[in-house]
């Protein structure tokens, strides 16, 4: 990259790399989210609420040790 306007390939490569990424979390949390439901008969609220403070546990962990 040299500072200037963007080409398509790298336009794309940042794409690719987005929804890979995006990809990447949505996929295992949507099978977690099934399986608890599903499996172990967890109440859909109790597992919106755990993912809620395993997201809030998340952030403050990133926040006190710098990342």
């Amino acid at each position: 990259m040299s500072g200037g306007k963007l080409t398509n390939k790298e336009v794309n490569m940042y794409g690719a790399y987005a929804l890979a990424s995006g990809l990447g979390i949505a996929v295992p949390m949507s099978y977690g989210t099934l399986f608890m439901t599903d499996h172990l008969m967890i109440s859909a609220g109790v597992v919106a609420t755990l993912l809620l403070v395993a997201r809030i546990l998340d952030f403050i962990v990133c926040i006190t040790s710098g990342g």
